[in-house]
């Protein structure tokens, strides 16, 4: 494949990405729960084939740096709006503290010009967009509450592990 073909390709993963975060929130209220589910899914899904791609083709640009977690920050807040709103106060934590961890990257980014994710942050985006979809899907299939209530605690530890990682980050 071209070089310049595969420069756009991660880019526009993340684009359809940051484009799908604005159509998940209009068609769960909607009332197109599992097309809702099947949205976010594919759009979580695409969070880590662009990372991958990019890496593995070695075309990271400055625009995927910049849209990534803005497409993923999107995402994972509509949704979390949506689910608090429409089904579970409680995940209220969650949205807080990931509103933590976009203010401290936004504050780092404008230091240094880069957004800083650790391993712990990719791990818990992970365990975020699990949690977001097994939430979503549990609105669909009522029996799954308490593997909800085992994914939000394991959220948060992660987000608070992943804000401990901004706080000591040393200096670039």
């Amino acid at each position: 494949m071209k070089n310049k073909i595969k420069k756009k390709i991660p880019n526009t993963i993340t684009t359809i990405r940051l484009f799908l975060a604005f159509v998940f929130p209009l068609i769960y209220i909607l009332g197109y729960k599992a097309l809702a589910l099947g949205i976010f899914v594919l759009a979580a899904t695409s969070d880590f084939i662009d990372g991958y791609l990019a890496r593995r083709w070695k075309v990271v640009s400055e625009y995927g740096k910049k849209i990534d977690p803005i497409a993923d920050k999107s995402l994972s807040g509509f949704a979390l709006i949506l689910i608090i709103y429409y089904e579970y106060y409680f995940m209220i934590s969650i949205l807080i503290f990931e509103f933590l961890i976009a203010y401290n990257s936004i504050k780092k980014y404008s230091h240094f010009k880069h957004f800083y994710v650790s391993k712990i942050g990719k791990f818990k985006t992970v365990v975020l967009f699990l949690t977001i979809s097994i939430a979503l899907l549990s609105t669909i299939i009522k029996h799954l509450q308490i593997p909800l209530y085992l994914l939000v605690i394991t959220t948060i530890i992660l987000q608070l592990l992943s804000l401990k990682s901004y706080i000591i980050t040393p200096k670039d």
